[in-house]
């Protein structure tokens, strides 16, 4: 693998530090990922909370400290808007569209190119979620109909849609990535999405291992969405 393909999740900070990190902790995390040789670091608003790390002054510090330390940002996660996007009530999907927003003009200020998020199931059919992290998808949910469904499809479609309007507006991509018990959980669900929503920005993010949870072969996945 090039070096330069070598990089970390966000998860890398959550994972020492909490849901309660801080703009200091992102950038003790790039400190310590330039020690370790990585040059890429992905950067998130795991919770609503999380979005004041992006001030001004923030976004400042987090480009200054990328180039002393040579440390690049590959994608922004917006994982606050996930959860919403999925959601029965419109409303809430509405806050989910203007979430991403919010973080799509993050991203944009921050030069990086490609907003990412992902799928969930809608949580007003979720019983329990999985305890292996925080925003694990769901582990006990259900479906009330068939009718249900289509009509909650279409409007996830649909906040997709605005989603990779406002992305294009910015000029950067917006990546989706299919989990484990949610709407899109596969390439065939992010294809099906992706022929709905029709929209140039939109591209998938291929976790290998909610593949290998579903049983779904990855190299079949990876030839199924294509480029």
């Amino acid at each position: 693998m090039k070096h330069q393909q070598i990089g970390a999740s966000p998860g890398y900070a959550f994972a020492h530090y909490g849901l309660d990190s801080t703009l200091d902790r992102f950038l003790w995390s790039i400190d310590r990922l330039a020690a370790l040789d990585y040059s890429g670091f992905g950067l998130e608003i795991l919770e609503p909370e999380h979005t004041a790390i992006y001030s001004d002054h923030g976004v400042t510090r987090l480009l200054e400290r990328s180039r002393e330390r040579g440390v690049r940002f590959p994608s922004f996660t917006i994982w606050h808007c996930t959860t919403n996007l999925t959601s029965t009530d419109p409303a809430r999907r509405a806050l989910g569209v203007k979430q991403f927003a919010e973080g799509a003009e993050i991203t944009a200020r921050l030069g990086i190119p490609l907003a990412a998020i992902g799928s969930d199931w809608p949580p007003e059919w979720v019983g329990s979620y999985r305890a292996e992290y925080d925003h694990a998808p769901a582990a006990d949910f259900h479906l009330p109909s068939h009718h249900e469904y289509e009509n909650v499809w279409q409007g996830y479609v649909d906040a997709i849609s605005q989603c990779a309007g406002i992305a294009a507006r910015y000029g950067i991509r917006m990546g989706l990535e299919p989990r484990a018990n949610s709407l899109v959980a596969s390439a065939d669900a992010f294809l099906r999405l992706a022929g709905a929503v029709q929209s140039e920005p939109l591209m998938c993010i291929l976790d290998v291992m909610h593949c290998a949870f579903h049983r779904e072969d990855a190299g079949i996945a990876i030839k199924k969405i294509g480029p």
